[in-house]
């Protein structure tokens, strides 16, 4: 986010979106660092301002560190906007559910948000000191905004939240600085997911769903709930995945090759601002009324499946909240290592909560608790090595943060490999160092190929 960014993006959610639109709520402060400031509740208007364009204290107009310095080309961050949204059966459980069934989605949905914030100041809410920022030191956590929205710009349900986090922290010398924002973009994946792990821990237990397979970006939809109404109520997403796909197929004809994960990522991105229609302004009723039609027309009235979707028989399985089985651990290691060489606590966060049992009917914290339990006990998965730097080993505690490391290494930078990876990487060095005394190697070229489309290998 840069100046004027708060009012969501270049003015097309304007203030009044925020404060009396009909399909939003007011906004609410949220993150450990808006309670040390005394920010609870609802954020009034002109705090915004104050906090994101001029980097001071949103009620009492204080200076938090120094001044951003904006620039004509707007290129001073001044914070950073998060977005957690659900599968849309979720939300179409929410729109065509009773008044409980809908206050409880909400609270479902907001306890999951909370969950995933608290990952996220446990993993992203540092700052940096020293020269060049060389040091990276722990905070006092986010000082954000969060506005819940119940509809997509598409004018279909779809709840989700925006979480305007601050470029501010406070460190523990009590100085403000700004957010290490490597943190953020390292662990947003992972903190999706724990949001949707959470999630169906929350609504297994308040409506005793049950769900769909959980995807590999850890999505699951609730059970029951018509596919052909998922696809009907997702006009946003059509419109998206429709103009990415014109994109990329442009781009890949302009360079002649495939574009990577990251490239076409990249032209999902654009396309979704392309195809960002006005935000619709139709009150609840109506957007209810029109609802209900559409899904008559396609024939499915709700009466038809919001009764056998909830309060579904569901079991507490044999887990102890505080960690995961060995078997658990043990599958974690082997998707992480299979995957990559070296991996991170971010990797494994994503795979450990894909995992999470929705059925531990304890609530959206005891979730995360487990996952990051879970995460722990992969890390002191007696095959599991450090790749750390030597040297750390030999620091005092004064000079270590509380995740263990020195300042002067990244909280997501640390790398993780198996010894099984390491004795396989030193299979292939062997057969290296043993082929530079042979002449002539001689590899069958049937062979080659044969081998390379079996494991999808291009050119």
């Amino acid at each position: 986010m840069t100046l004027g960014s708060w009012r969501y993006y270049d003015h097309e959610l304007s203030v009044e979106d925020y404060y009396v639109g009909h399909d939003q709520e007011a906004g609410v402060w949220v993150g450990s660092g808006a309670v040390r400031l005394g920010l609870f509740g609802t954020v009034e208007e002109g705090q915004l301002a104050r906090l994101f364009d001029e980097g001071c204290h949103p009620a009492t107009g204080a200076a938090l560190g120094l001044p951003y310095r904006h620039d004509s080309k707007r290129t001073v961050v001044t914070g950073f906007a998060l977005s957690f949204s659900p599968p849309k059966s979720v939300s179409l459980v929410g729109a065509f559910g009773d008044r409980s069934v809908t206050a409880d989605v909400d609270a479902a949905h907001d306890a999951a948000v909370r969950a995933a914030l608290a990952f996220l100041e446990d993993h992203a809410a540092f700052s940096r000191t020293g020269r060049g920022g060389f040091v990276q030191v722990e905070t006092d956590g986010f000082v954000g905004a969060a506005f819940t929205h119940r509809t997509s710009r598409a004018g279909d349900p779809q709840i989700h939240s925006h979480v305007l986090v601050a470029n501010k922290v406070r460190c523990g010398d009590g100085r403000w600085r700004s957010l290490d924002g490597r943190e953020l973009f390292a662990f947003q994946k992972a903190a999706g997911m724990l949001y949707n792990a959470t999630l169906r821990v929350e609504l297994s237990a308040r409506l005793g769903v049950a769900w769909d397979p959980v995807d590999r970006n850890g999505q699951a939809d609730i059970e029951g709930v018509p596919r052909p109404l998922i696809e009907l109520f997702s006009k946003r997403r059509h419109d998206v995945e429709r103009r990415g796909a014109q994109r990329i197929a442009a781009a890949e004809a302009r360079l002649g090759r495939t574009l990577t994960g990251e490239e076409r990522a990249e032209q999902f991105q654009f396309a979704t601002y392309e195809t960002r229609p006005a935000k619709t302004h139709d009150d609840e009723a109506v957007l209810g009324g029109r609802w209900r039609t559409e899904a008559h027309a396609a024939g499915w009235d709700p009466e038809r499946w919001i009764g056998r979707t909830l309060g579904r028989e569901h079991s507490v399985p044999s887990l102890w909240v505080e960690g995961a089985a060995p078997d658990v651990v043990a599958e974690i290691l082997a998707e992480v290592a299979e995957a990559r060489s070296t991996w991170g606590r971010a990797e494994v966060a994503k795979a450990t909560a894909r995992r999470l049992p929705p059925d531990l009917a304890v609530g959206a914290e005891a979730g995360r608790e487990w996952i990051e339990a879970t995460c722990s006990a992969v890390f002191a998965h007696p095959e599991v090595v450090s790749l750390a730097s030597p040297l750390s080993a030999d620091l005092p505690a004064g000079l270590r943060r509380q995740d263990g490391l020195p300042g002067h290494e990244r909280h997501g930078a640390s790398r993780f490999t198996t010894r099984q990876t390491l004795a396989r990487e030193a299979t292939i060095l062997d057969a290296v160092v043993e082929g530079r005394h042979v002449s002539l190697a001689v590899a069958d070229a049937g062979r080659v190929l044969t081998t390379a489309r079996a494991h999808d290998l291009g050119p």
